[in-house]
């Protein structure tokens, strides 16, 4: 299994709307390329000594089909995805991407 994991930081200001239009542009348009199966939008917590900031951290985790469907979506569809991001939001956020390889997945615990 592996993950492709975009970390993006934004700037507050520009956060909701950011938000907004991944959720109704962005992420249906990803999923659509029929690279990944699902997705999972992180938005970071704050620790209790952590100090604020003028930006808002996100992560996007993709589940990938598999290695041939990400490289496929990294070369037919990242291009024009990543520059509609770009002039969207153009000089308000910072991105990264890596690729994970999951090695082990807990099993359901039941609460008590």
């Amino acid at each position: 299994m592996c993950y492709y994991v975009v970390h993006v930081i934004i700037e507050k200001s520009r956060a909701e709307e950011w938000l907004h239009w991944m959720q109704q542009e962005h992420l249906p348009e990803v999923m659509a390329t029929g690279a990944f199966s699902a997705y999972l939008i992180f938005r970071k917590y704050l620790l209790p000594n952590e100090a604020s900031s003028d930006n808002c951290h996100y992560v996007i985790q993709y589940h990938c089909l598999s290695r041939q469907h990400l490289d496929r979506y990294l070369t037919e569809h990242a291009p024009s995805l990543r520059r509609k991001h770009e002039e969207k939001f153009r000089g308000a956020f910072q991105a990264t991407r890596e690729l994970w390889q999951a090695i082990e997945k807990s099993q359901q615990c039941e609460s008590s």
